[in-house]
């Protein structure tokens, strides 16, 4: 089994594919850096929507998303797009690996971590759908930013990522 992250807007061939494995350890590193960074209510979501990308919670092979869903505001493209940069090139810094309780592979997550940043750059203004925005929004309206006391990262609704892990 594996899972799909997916760009369709550009074209139906922009996907990164993953297995179970990497999938957990992709969105570990990037929950690990975006918490730490994260200071404004859409960056607190889009980590918490990473987060929510939990396999333990979901089932294997069943997680993944496309960059069209990360709740893109026509308004605020350009600093959202610059903080999932930020947050791709800190996990490139392996920031906050220190709380894994496993040793990823290296050479893997560095590639995975820069073909989605590729995939987020090639993301255009002109590839949002505002209607989008609405779903992204009722998602978390009762949310509270609350984040683990073991591993810093904010939690999902039904706990931390990386406690699942």
């Amino acid at each position: 089994m594996s899972n799909t992250i997916s760009n369709v807007r550009l074209s139906i061939n922009d996907y990164l594919k993953l297995s179970n494995g990497a999938t957990d350890v992709f969105i570990d590193v990037l929950v690990l850096s975006g918490s730490l960074i994260a200071q404004t209510r859409w960056q607190k979501e889009l980590v918490v929507f990473l987060s929510l990308n939990d396999q333990e919670i979901k089932g294997e092979g069943c997680v993944g998303f496309d960059i069209s869903d990360l709740g893109w505001e026509i308004d605020n493209f350009t600093d959202q797009k610059q903080f999932i940069l930020k947050i791709v090139n800190s996990a490139l810094k392996k920031t906050n690996w220190n709380a894994l309780t496993y040793d990823p592979d290296e050479i893997k997550v560095f590639s995975n971590l820069r073909r989605f940043k590729e995939m987020v750059i090639n993301f255009s203004i002109q590839l949002v759908e505002q209607s989008g925005i609405q779903i992204w929004n009722n998602k978390f309206t009762e949310i509270e930013f609350k984040k683990c006391p073991k591993h810093k990262v904010f939690v999902h609704s039904s706990g931390c990522k990386l406690c699942h892990g």
